[in-house]
């Protein structure tokens, strides 16, 4: 990922939403699924194999 944490506009970097709907006769069921990155300024150095992330603020 080249991308991590949020931005200046507080906006999380890698951010996914996916949304699974079934139906069933007559019933209907939908499930969310949100993911992202973590919501504080952090960053990783380089793109070595599992580097140690560091807080940034």
């Amino acid at each position: 990922y080249k991308r991590r944490g949020v931005d200046e506009a507080g906006k999380c970097a890698n951010y996914v939403e996916t949304e699974q709907l079934v139906w069933y006769h007559d019933h209907q069921v939908s499930f969310v699924q949100v993911r992202g990155s973590v919501p504080v300024y952090w960053s990783q150095p380089g793109y070595k194999y599992k580097p140690p992330p560091r807080i940034d603020r």
